[in-house]
């Protein structure tokens, strides 16, 4: 049996051939699927199926919250893949970083097959976005497919009165008229609502303040702090909101469950249509972006995020919680210096 080299094995990804390779799952990396196992014939017909796009296409999608980038190859299977993003210099940059699952002095045949990505991001911040798709092999390194992210940014409310108002997330209520708020200190916009006699920031609070750890978004990933804002530490939270809005107190909290029919069903009229079970009917637009609970070794700190959302109040350091399931606003009580959580600033 003849040995292949690695270049020999580049060579083969750009051919087609009826060759045997192992079968394991083991070959297949995360977030991947392999059409047809190893044969190719099989491999490439259901590529050029009409549900199964063909090899070496990019297909971006925007749904009615999320933007998807499918991406299809055909590489050598016998691969194993890293697949990250990031933005740098307001470009998405999308990698596929693959290394050789075998040793090239052990293995006699290797075979092609189709190997489908795909990336998922929140609307907000996302549309409009120049992204390129960059393969790094061992063999091969360099864009395989660029673009642009299509959509309009600020359009996808469905509600022409706020058209251009800032804030692109579609979880917010297209029959509510918002206001919006610029932050000089980053250039952050905020969509504001009026809600009694305050007026309420209609998402959560997303400074980075010097210290990193007083502000970190949910999970460590920047993605995240898009969607839900920072979590912050107690010892911060009395300073971070921009001049001008401060800290609701327990008093605010209070007000604003009873003026959107009391605390029993408060946590229903306040959540977000979507992501939990909320009906917004005040534009208050809250999205269950859990929260940091602890800095145990060996623990995850960041929990019940798609489940519950918690927020400050000034009134003994408390704070105040949402969960799916239930229509309540609870004050959830004292909280530890160990935990951090999201600000929604009011003014008056």
């Amino acid at each position: 049996m003849k040995r292949l080299s690695m270049l020999m094995l580049a060579a083969l990804s750009a051919v087609l051939l009826f060759v045997v390779c192992d079968d394991n799952d083991d070959t297949i990396p995360d977030g991947a699927v392999r059409l047809g196992g190893c044969n190719i014939v099989t491999a490439k017909a259901l590529a050029e199926t009409a549900s199964v796009p063909k090899s070496d296409t990019t297909i971006v999608s925007v749904s009615s919250r999320y933007v998807n980038v499918f991406v299809g190859r055909y590489m050598g299977c016998l691969l194993k893949f890293k697949a990250w993003h990031e933005i740098a210099d307001d470009v998405l940059y999308m990698h596929l970083t693959g290394k050789p699952d075998y040793d090239p002095d052990e293995v006699g045949l290797a075979c092609i097959c189709y190997y489908t990505f795909d990336f998922t991001f929140e609307k907000q911040g996302v549309l409009n976005r120049e992204y390129k798709i960059l393969l790094n092999l061992p063999w091969f390194e360099g864009i395989i497919s660029e673009g642009v992210i299509p959509g309009a940014s600020g359009s996808n409310t469905g509600n022409n009165e706020n058209t251009g108002v800032c804030g692109s997330g579609t979880h917010f209520n297209p029959n509510i008229n918002y206001g919006s708020f610029t932050d000089s200190r980053d250039g952050q916009c905020y969509r504001t609502v009026e809600i009694g006699n305050l007026t309420w920031m209609a998402e959560n609070l997303n400074y980075k303040t010097a210290n990193d750890w007083d502000s970190r978004c949910y999970g460590d990933d920047d993605s995240n702090c898009t969607v839900y804002g920072r979590l912050y530490t107690h010892e911060i939270i009395t300073s971070v909101c921009p001049s001008g809005w401060r800290l609701p107190t327990g008093e605010d909290w209070n007000d604003l469950a009873q003026t959107v029919g009391g605390s029993s069903g408060a946590g229903t009229r306040l959540k977000s249509k979507t992501g939990w079970d909320g009906t917004d009917d005040y534009g208050f637009s809250a999205l269950p972006g859990g929260g940091r609970f602890h800095n145990n070794v060996g623990l995850d700190p960041f929990i019940e995020a798609g489940k519950s959302a918690y927020w400050y109040s000034t009134e003994r350091l408390s704070i105040m919680k949402m969960e799916t399931g239930s229509e309540r606003l609870v004050d959830y009580g004292l909280v530890s210096t160990s935990y951090a959580h999201y600000v929604r600033c009011v003014r008056h």
